[in-house]
Parts: structure tokens; sequence; C-alpha cells
């Protein structure tokens, strides 16, 4: 069928149609461009209007009212007057005149409510991004958070505590709403002033959203690891952006890795600045240590905690010729323990004849780096016959009751020390493990065995064991109920026992549940996700307290001790200056003392060289060595 083409034809009717459509596209198209495109369209409309109107007026030879010059620049001025204002037009006379200027004030009206719309509008989506955390922080010296976890509260609260943390600002960048993460977060800094919050959206493995971060002018970078990413893939990402964006030399970059593997691969693309953590291997650290030495468990928290003692760095150039034990007595209220060479060696306990050589940093304990501040030289005593010290050398026997991760990592750092003879049980409930989901490491000094049971009494009735670990089903949402549940009936039956406590050491992956525990003795230990937490901010604030740890926690060299005052002579101590001399004398190094029970089993780190002091026999005095 042929359609007829005519001027009243259908054809004619669709090209009205599409000269309609095309124009309405075309004023869509320029309305799409932005702002500027709707600015440009209501000028060329006001000016279309003004002009028309001055053309009117200039062809018949009148004018509005209150004008006696009859010019067109004249007209031109007084339609520009009545669009910006509607009352211009109260005065004028004759209805050609006042209908010619109500057309013109009802543009002025139109094109005044259609800017102060897009005024309002650009308002709206400028705050709107700002609240969506879109816009480019204008910052300095500060700690840049790429990535969200449940721990990030602890992470803002430890970078914002203490006096380094003064006037801190934290940036966290994360995939969330910013609203969303601010009123998560607003507690972490409550009360702490000129300290912030700034968080950013996006995807922290993108370079436009590492942009926002200001990453060029910040103190430190760290990559949190995803739950939903448990081989690191995406923290090496972010890590690589982060480089390509701006080198890995210029900021310290703290990664949060699950392996070693992973770890020494990424030291090995990257360089020095980036600073892998480990929490599971960081933690069996550190609870190997706990285990090792009964009453340190307070010592490693409260150096972990930044509103505790710290591990100072710092480089002082009038230190320089001095030699180590002279600069031990150079400090009143922080304990030099080690330096870091030039070239990145770290040297803790160093003889007290070796030189501090330009280049080199002191490590200390203190409070903070104001109190590195070198008073007049003192003396130093000379030594005498050098303090053996060595962790408890006595069979262990171990029960785990659980198992996860953590075990495999713990076993295998606590075989390192361990006595050959030592034994580890493990019970595991069936209905949440098989024997073939429990794969210990490769043991040389442990022996190993399992049992299956839900009952953690039973487990303790079957061995004489001198050491509890409590571990979670890391797969299990009542995880930490459950652990809670089983840590009420081991206290209930290990207090109704005549013989020594075993020594207890809980892991709780929720760290607000810790205050529902409630352990036995003092050298308890509880292990969550707040230990990690606070590694991550130490790294933050100085990436080299990295090796200081290393070298802490390490079972074989210089590490922490609790010894008796007897041991070093210094049971009549008055001040603890008379301490640390007699702890020099012995070839270690005082940085503080733990009351004994009858105390409370309280923790002093780094305490004035001034501060008197009286020590009980219960009492032990904290030293490396």
């Amino acid at each position: 069928m042929t359609v007829p083409v005519g001027p009243a034809g259908p054809s004619a009717r669709d090209a009205a149609r599409s000269v309609r459509n095309r124009a309405r596209y075309r004023f869509d198209d320029l309305l799409s461009r932005g702002t500027w495109a709707v600015l440009l369209w209501l000028g060329a409309m006001t000016l279309t209007v003004i002009v028309a109107s001055t053309v009117i007026l200039t062809l018949f030879r009148v004018t509005f009212s209150g004008s006696g010059d009859s010019s067109v620049f004249e007209d031109f001025w007084q339609t520009l007057l009545r669009i910006l204002d509607p009352g211009t037009m109260a005065g004028d006379v004759g209805w050609g005149r006042r209908v010619l200027a109500l057309v013109v004030t009802l543009s002025g009206i139109l094109v005044a409510g259609t800017l102060i719309g897009l005024i309002a509008a650009g308002f709206e989506r400028r705050i709107d991004e700002m609240r969506r955390g879109r816009s480019i922080v204008v910052e300095s010296g500060h700690f840049v958070v790429l990535g969200w976890s449940e721990r990030m509260r602890v992470i803002v609260e430890q970078l914002t505590a203490g006096a380094d943390g003064a006037d801190a600002v934290v940036v966290i960048v994360a995939d969330r709403d910013a609203p969303d993460m601010e009123d998560e977060l607003r507690s972490a800094v409550v009360g702490s002033r000129g300290r912030r919050v700034i968080c950013r959206s996006g995807d922290p493995r993108r370079s436009s959203t590492l942009g926002l971060a200001n990453l060029y002018q910040a103190r430190a970078v760290v990559v949190l690891a995803d739950e939903n990413d448990p081989d690191g893939a995406d923290v090496v990402t972010t890590v690589l952006a982060v480089g390509k964006l701006i080198g890995f030399d210029r900021v310290p970059i703290v990664a949060e890795l699950a392996g070693e593997l992973v770890s020494e691969k990424l030291i090995r693309a990257t360089g020095p600045a980036v600073h892998p953590v480990i929490p599971t291997m960081s933690a069996a650290r550190i609870a190997t240590l706990v285990l090792r030495q009964r009453g340190l468990s307070e010592v490693i928290e409260e150096l972990l905690d930044a509103n505790g003692a710290d591990i100072l760095v710092d480089a002082l150039p009038d230190l320089v010729g001095v030699t180590f034990a002279d600069a031990t007595f150079r400090f009143d209220e922080a304990r030099p323990i080690g330096l870091i060479r030039r070239g990145g060696m770290v040297e803790i306990n160093p003889p007290g004849s070796a030189l501090i050589e330009p280049g080199d940093r002191l490590v200390a304990i203190g409070s903070s780096v104001d109190k590195l501040v070198p008073m007049p030289s003192e003396a130093a005593p000379s030594t005498g016959e050098r303090l053996v010290l060595t962790a408890e050398r006595t069979e262990m026997q171990l029960l785990f009751i659980g198992w996860n991760r953590l075990a495999t990592s713990f076993l295998g750092q606590f075989d390192q020390s361990a006595v050959p003879g030592s034994t580890a049980l493990v019970m595991y409930d069936d209905d949440v493990l098989t024997a073939s989901d429990i794969r210990p490491p490769a043991l040389r000094n442990i022996q190993f065995s399992t049992m299956a049971g839900s009952d953690p009494v039973t487990a303790l009735e079957s061995m004489a064991c001198t050491s509890v670990i409590l571990l979670s089903y890391e797969n299990r949402a009542d995880a930490d109920s459950r652990t809670l549940l089983d840590l009420r009936l081991l206290k209930n039956e290990i207090v109704s026992r005549p013989l020594a406590a075993p020594q207890l050491l809980v892991q709780l992956l929720n760290s607000e549940r810790a205050e529902l525990a409630d352990m036995v003795g003092f050298n308890d230990y509880i292990v969550s996700d707040v230990t990690g937490s606070q590694l991550i901010a130490q790294l933050m604030r100085s990436p080299e307290r990295r090796k200081v740890f290393h070298q802490l926690y390490m079972s074989e060299g210089p590490s922490l001790h609790l010894v008796a005052a007897s041991r070093l002579h210094a049971e009549d101590a008055s001040t603890f200056r008379d301490v640390v001399r007699a702890a020099h004398a012995a070839g270690v190094i005082a940085i503080g003392w733990v009351g004994g029970p009858e105390r409370g089993g309280r923790t002093h780190l780094s305490p004035s060289l001034s501060d008197p002091i009286r020590l009980d026999p219960s009492d032990r005095v904290v030293v490396i060595g």
C-alpha cells in the first residue's frame, strides 16, 4: 500500500511533529549540559525580552513613566529595571505601556524564579556531594585510612589518643556512605578538641577516589583488609594504586595482610616504605610472650595502647658521640632501650660502650616524644656481673578449647621456644569441625593431640594443664557467646581447685564483649580485634616501631622480662633512679615495675627517675635484656 504524500497528508504532520520534537530535543540537550547552560539560556531569554521591549518603545516613540529621555539606551535601561524589580511598573500610564511593562515584568519573575531555583538546586547538590564525601580533603599531616573494618572505631581512638594524637586528623576513604561512617565514628572522638574524622566515599582502589584524600601531604596511610577478601587481593591492589599515584617512598604505607608469603612479596615489590601487618601472627607472638612469662600481659597492653607508654623513636643530634650508657641517664621521664642505626638495623639493649653516631635514632619508652629532652650528663655506674634472663623453661601443657587460624600461628610461634616434651591438646566440637579440619604446623618440641567434645571442664580434667587457650569458632555467629560461656565454666572449675590455677588466654572476636569476660587472675590475657588495631595505629604513628616490636616479642635476643628487685639488688631503692642504676649494673634496662597481687598487679612504665618507690617482695621490675 502506498501512502499519499501531499500538503495535507500524514507526512506533513510528521514533519511538523519532527520540527517540534527536534526543538524540544535540542532544548533538553542544552539544559542537560549543566548549570552554565541553564544560565546561558536565562541570559539569552532575558536579553531577548529587553531588546524586544526596546524595539517596541522605539518604534512607537514612547517611554516608560518617569523617564524624560526617549533614547534607545534609556528604553533599554528602563526595561531592564522592570525585569529586575516588579514594583518599577507601578507608575506607568497608558494601557499600551502597562501591557508591555506587565509582559516584561512577568518575564523577569520567570527568570528570577528559575534563577533562584537553580541556585537552590546547586547548593543542595553541593551539600549532598559534601555529605556523601566527594570533595577533596585540604589537610596536611593527616592519617589516611583506606577501606573499612569493624575495628575502625578502635583505630580512630588510638590515632587520636594521647599527647601525640593532639590535633590529629583522620581521613577515611571507603566504599560506604560518608554520613553512615561519620555517625558510627562520632563517639570515637567525643570530647577530643582539635581531633577530627573526615570521611570520603568511593572505591579506594581507584585513583580518582584516592585523589580525594590528598595523599601527597599525609603523615601515613593504612590499607585495611576486608573480611570478604581473605587472600588480601584488594589490599595489594590498593597499595599498588597508592604507589602509582604518589610513589612508594613519599609516605609510609601500612598494609593489613593475612599471610607471610604475600607480605614478603609486597615488600620486595614496593620497597621498605611499605609495612605489612599480619594481625594473627602479631597476636600469636604476643600471646606466646604472655604465656612464657606470667604477668607480662599488662605491660604489653600498655605498650600497645596509645593512652599508655609508647615506643618512641627520634633523632637526637645532641647525643651524637655519647655512649648508650650515658644516654640511659639523660632523660627523666623516658627510658632509652636501644638504637636504630643509620642503615636501619635495630639494636635493643646494646653494650653500654656503644657510641651514638650521626644518623642514628634513639629508641625509648615514654608517654610522648616531648619527654625526649636530654638532661645534663650523669655518670653511669660501672657494669658488674651480667644478669642472666631466661623465660620460663619448664615443660608446658597447653589445652586448646576450639580451633581456628590463630591456633596455627600460636603453635608455630610457641614451638620455637618450648621445652621438648611440652604437650598441646585440642578439644574441638565435632558438630562444628572435623578432625581433618585441624591442621597444626610442623612441630619440633610439642607433642600434639586432639579430642572431640564440647564440654571444656571434661578437657580440663583430662590433663594437668599449665595454660588454657580458649579460641573462637570464627565461622559461627554465636562464637563470642559460646566463648564467654565456656570461660565461665572453666572459671568455676578452676576456682574450686586447691591446685595452682592455669593461666588463661581468651580470644574474643568482638572487643566490646571483653568487659563480660570475668577472668580468674591478673596474669590472664584477652586476645581480640583490639590487639591488631592498636598495632596498626602504632605503626601509622611511627613505622619504625615494627622492627622494635618484632625484636621485643621474639623468643631469642633482648626481650621483656619481669624480675624480682632482689635479683637486681634494688630491694632498698628509694627512687626509680636507684632501680635504673641497679639494672644498668646488671647489664639490663629497667623501664618500670609491676605491683604484686595485693597491689592489683598494676603496671608502672617509664616513671620519672625522681619518683619515690618502695618495692615489696612480690613486686617485680620490668626490664629489657
